[in-house]
């Protein structure tokens, strides 16, 4: 994995336009209930996901490593950056997701190294261990790469709707 500034630029462009998709027209939130969730788009409850966390990572290409990510979050939309530590390669990602469920995300991570490379990533959030684990493949800009990726969230960002935080979680 390489670097370069048109790179990173077209990799902050991409991943803003993702983050801006996601979920923002023609969603208005209905009533909220003072749970550990926030109630988005009708019946759908959606979780504070924000925050950070910190966890591993295996990429079929850079092998084993470890992963922290630091993520914001605007209703179903969620978003920021990965910072990835291989055995050969340490470089920061984005990575934008939307929830289609409560707990499952659809997005993608960007690399910026000498060419934009977009990965598709699907993942899950488990409540009960705070644990968001997910994978990845190549999609445009580079090919062959897979990966998965399993982190736990450390503490919430607190969100400007009404939401209560997940229980046993410390606020960031």
């Amino acid at each position: 994995m390489h670097k370069n500034a048109l790179g990173i630029t077209l990799s902050l462009t991409l991943g803003a336009c993702i983050f801006a998709a996601c979920g923002a027209t023609g969603s208005t939130p209905s009533a909220a209930i003072q749970t550990s969730s926030l109630q988005i788009r009708g019946d759908a409850l959606l979780r504070n996901l924000s925050g950070q966390y910190v966890g591993t990572i295996e990429d079929s290409l850079g092998g084993k490593g470890t992963v922290g990510a630091s993520l914001a979050q605007y209703k179903s939309a969620i978003g920021g950056r990965l910072k990835v530590k291989l055995a050969k390669d340490s470089h920061t990602d984005l990575l934008a997701f939307a929830l289609s469920s409560p707990a499952t995300l659809t997005g993608n991570l960007i690399y910026a190294g000498s060419a934009a490379c977009t990965l598709r990533t699907t993942g899950k959030y488990d409540a009960a261990t705070h644990r968001l684990t997910g994978s990845y493949r190549a999609v445009h800009g580079c090919s062959g790469e897979t990966g998965t990726f399993s982190m736990e969230q450390q503490c919430y960002y607190v969100l400007s709707g009404p939401a209560t935080p997940e229980a046993g979680l410390k606020q960031c």
